[in-house]
């Protein structure tokens, strides 16, 4: 190939790159996904950090279906008191996400842990729930409130003012369903995985 040849191709692939990610955040209504959320009315830090890519497809003029690819499958644990919640993220995790609503989750589960004493480890608590949907109203005062929708029911509603403006970290706890962590640190709450 000449070297003029070479370059004009190289052009044209920059070119199609170029379009080809431009295309995949064409509706999106910001450029990350904490402002995403934002945009929506929803908490910036309901969705795992470790993003590899997302995009943005039209579902009609008021809402949008957000896909995250994630760098890996991903579990976040936190912890309140006695009780652990442990978020499980699939490597690609999808919502429709409409003004204080999202519907139609897939790939988000969470079990509840019950750490009684420092020495022993945390047990099941209650069902694995599969998050299915999530959603804002208001409250006595006008507060803002957030609760969370499972296939085994809805979450009590948290003020949308405890939840954090930076999304998780994930821990890779490989065997967190049959060895559970003994962190013995409480680590910041995310009422995310009080669902």
């Amino acid at each position: 190939m000449s070297p003029k040849t070479t370059t004009t191709s190289l052009a044209l692939l920059a070119i199609t790159l170029a379009l080809t990610l431009s295309s995949a955040h064409a509706h999106c209504p910001a450029s990350t996904i904490p402002d995403i959320l934002k945009y929506y009315g929803l908490p910036p830090s309901i969705f795992p950090g470790n993003v590899q890519s997302f995009s943005c497809d039209l579902v009609n003029k008021n809402s949008i279906r957000l896909t995250i690819n994630l760098l890996g499958e991903c579990t976040v644990v936190n912890e309140l008191g006695a009780i652990q919640n442990v978020l499980k993220c699939s490597e690609k995790i999808s919502a429709v996400l409409s003004h204080n609503k999202l519907t139609e989750v897939k790939g988000v589960t969470v079990q509840l842990y019950v750490k009684l004493l420092p020495w022993v480890d945390a047990a099941p608590f209650g069902p694995l729930m599969t998050i299915t949907g999530a959603e804002a109203s208001h409250g006595p005062l006008n507060l803002k409130l957030f609760k969370f929708i499972s296939d085994q029911g809805e979450s009590p509603a948290f003020p949308y003012i405890l939840f954090p403006n930076q999304a998780p970290k994930c821990t890779h706890l490989a065997f967190y369903d049959t060895v559970v962590a003994n962190t013995n640190t409480n680590l910041p709450f995310n009422p995310f995985l009080v669902a």
